[in-house]
């Protein structure tokens, strides 16, 4: 089974400590934020604003694969990196250096090079597992439904939106609790996609990508970050 969400990617040692602000704890989702004690809401088919973010995501995404290509199919990039456990009050703090590497099925990888500093090492592109059905779909021109099943106990919802002056991607995942499918994980990434000349090797990367995961409690979250410096 691929998933979007590599939680377990970010085991960071011997990170900074930073006291987290009230006000900056983590959101769940956009506008329509997600509740870990509500179940999933009904599946809907993307509307035209939804389409175009989608639109504008997935061709970064392509944009992406070309540039690294164009780089010899490897980029050395420097990230900051945060993590939250539950219940925790404070924040690990880290910096750490990334290659990302192509190859030649057009797969991204991402591979710390810092000792002691994890990275997301799957990078999302326009032929990922968990968005390549989306992105295939719009370029098409056919509105995709926001839900998916995954066999019988899991299913995800994906939704686009600009925020931030960024556009986003949302992957919320849901397990079966009870015959009702309530969420667990949520993953909001932060892309660059307004294309210029200046920023033409930023495009399609994402500059801030975050997974929020349910602490049981059913308000207490955990999180694991990463920003592009």
């Amino acid at each position: 089974m691929n998933y979007l969400i590599p939680i377990l990617a970010l085991l960071l040692i011997g990170c900074g400590k930073k006291e987290a602000k009230e006000e900056e704890k983590p959101l769940l989702g956009n506008s329509n934020s997600y509740q870990w004690t509500q179940p999933i809401r009904p599946g809907k088919t993307f509307d035209e604003g939804e389409m175009q973010v989608a639109k504008s995501v997935c061709q970064s995404f392509q944009r992406k694969r070309a540039t690294l290509s164009s780089r010899g199919g490897r980029l050395t990039l420097d990230y900051s990196v945060k993590r939250k456990e539950c219940f925790s009050t404070s924040e690990a703090i880290s910096n750490g250096t990334g290659v990302m590497t192509l190859n030649r099925a057009g797969d991204i990888r991402l591979v710390s090079q810092t000792r002691g500093v994890s990275l997301f090492e799957d990078v999302l592109t326009d032929l990922h597992p968990r968005l390549q059905g989306f992105c295939s779909k719009v370029f098409s021109g056919v509105a995709p439904d926001n839900t998916v099943r995954d066999g019988d106990f899991l299913r995800y919802q994906v939704n686009f939106f600009q925020a931030g002056g960024y556009e986003w991607v949302q992957v919320v995942e849901f397990k079966d609790i009870n015959g009702q499918f309530y969420p667990y994980l949520v993953e909001r990434v932060a892309i660059v996609t307004g294309y210029t000349d200046l920023n033409e090797q930023a495009y399609g990367f994402a500059k801030l990508r975050t997974v929020y995961g349910t602490c049981g409690s059913g308000v207490e979250s955990n999180f694991s970050s990463q920003e592009w410096l």
